[in-house]
């Protein structure tokens, strides 16, 4: 195995920092690579029965030499396109699979081994995946899972009525779990997962298809959780909302490799070289047209920076400019008549995150690999 996921991430050019923390971390992933050996299936009669005697693999690189360490109460988010790894780094953390290289050890456990010491400390949620029973209560179905986790009745009532209160789920808790709203699931799902306390919680896109006040309430409820129990939390999502209101530190993945670890801050400032600017118009902007054009109250299209508009909607404008160009474009701007407020801020997270993705393509780096046992 010794020829996957050589290629480290600082040698691409990659932002990788520490942590420096005094506690001893809750889990540590050293090169964690995972391959998964996918069948080839040709189409037609013929190609079936070949199937059956000679059946072609190929050999996909879903994680690549994956490291980080994750602490007591923090709340880390696990960010990537799709398809680049984040489930299967989380799956590798809780045991369901086994890494093709590297390391972990997770609360003290090797975790592919699954002990049940292992198991009782940590909890893992799928956004689109239920572990309660669909024709059962809500209640009745967190009563089935004390018994599996051994809980005392003390414990199980003190760890019931906590998540009862902090989730809301009184009203709705004696309702069958398939008569809820996917709202109302999702906290059940957060309750049967938190039950036994875990001190290393997995959330893999909770928030997903929720609506904003389904998301706020998770969001309360995560950070609260965190902060009373200690637990380290590791969170995926598409919603940058949910990783800007929870994280304190941020991993990127692209193409199965971390390509970024450290603060949000410092993610967002990748490119300090750029700055948004926001223009507000005193009326609707219809377009960008020529010198002295009513319609175009910035008057930028005989401008060098007509080609920096990235927004535009009702009475904004939104320019990409470099942070050279600022003064020299403000003292344009704040001439015009038309233009009533001028902002300048940092560009969203995801053109940080958008630039951070392009730069890891690799034309030479493909995602089908060689059978593994063929590598020097």
């Amino acid at each position: 195995m010794g020829g996957f996921g050589r290629r480290r991430g600082r040698e691409r050019g990659t932002a990788i920092t520490t942590v420096s923390t005094a506690a001893a971390p809750l889990a540590v992933l050293d090169s964690v690579s995972r391959v998964f050996k996918v069948a080839e299936r040709e189409s037609g009669r013929g190609a079936v029965w070949r199937s059956l005697f000679h059946r072609r693999h190929r050999f996909i690189q879903a994680i690549d030499q994956v490291s980080f360490s994750l602490y007591a109460g923090e709340i880390v988010g696990l960010l990537g396109p799709n398809g680049c790894g984040k489930t299967t780094t989380l799956k590798c953390v809780a045991g369901l699979l086994t890494p093709t290289s590297g390391s972990l050890d997770v609360l003290g456990f090797v975790p592919q081994r699954r002990p049940v010491e292992f198991l009782r400390q940590i909890g893992f949620i799928m956004g689109q995946r239920s572990q309660l029973n669909p024709d059962v209560s809500v209640f009745d179905s967190l009563a089935a899972r004390r018994v599996i986790y051994g809980l005392s009745p003390a414990q199980f009532a003190s760890s019931q009525d906590e998540l009862v209160e902090l989730l809301g789920l009184a009203q709705f808790g004696d309702a069958p779990v398939r008569q809820l709203s996917l709202g109302q699931r999702m906290r059940c799902e957060l309750a049967a997962a938190l039950l036994h306390q875990p001190k290393l919680v997995l959330l893999d896109e909770p928030t997903i298809g929720l609506d904003f006040d389904a998301q706020a309430a998770i969001r309360t409820f995560v950070k609260a959780y965190a902060a009373s129990h200690r637990a380290g939390i590791v969170l995926t999502s598409h919603y940058l909302a949910d990783i800007e209101a929870l994280a304190q530190r941020v991993l990127v993945l692209a193409g199965g490799r971390l390509v970024f670890s450290g603060q949000l801050d410092q993610l967002r400032h990748l490119d300090d070289g750029r700055k948004l600017v926001t223009v507000r118009c005193r009326e609707a902007v219809e377009t960008v047209g020529g010198t002295d054009d009513p319609d175009d109250p910035a008057q930028l299209a005989a401008t060098p920076w007509a080609g920096l508009v990235t927004g535009r909607r009702e009475s904004e404008i939104e320019l990409t400019a470099d942070r050279d160009d600022l003064p020299e474009l403000l003292r344009h701007l704040s001439r015009q008549p038309g233009v009533s407020d001028l902002q300048v801020g940092d560009p969203p997270l995801e053109v940080a995150l958008g630039q951070l993705y392009a730069a890891s393509a690799s034309p030479d780096n493909p995602a089908d690999l060689d059978d593994p046992g063929s590598q020097p």
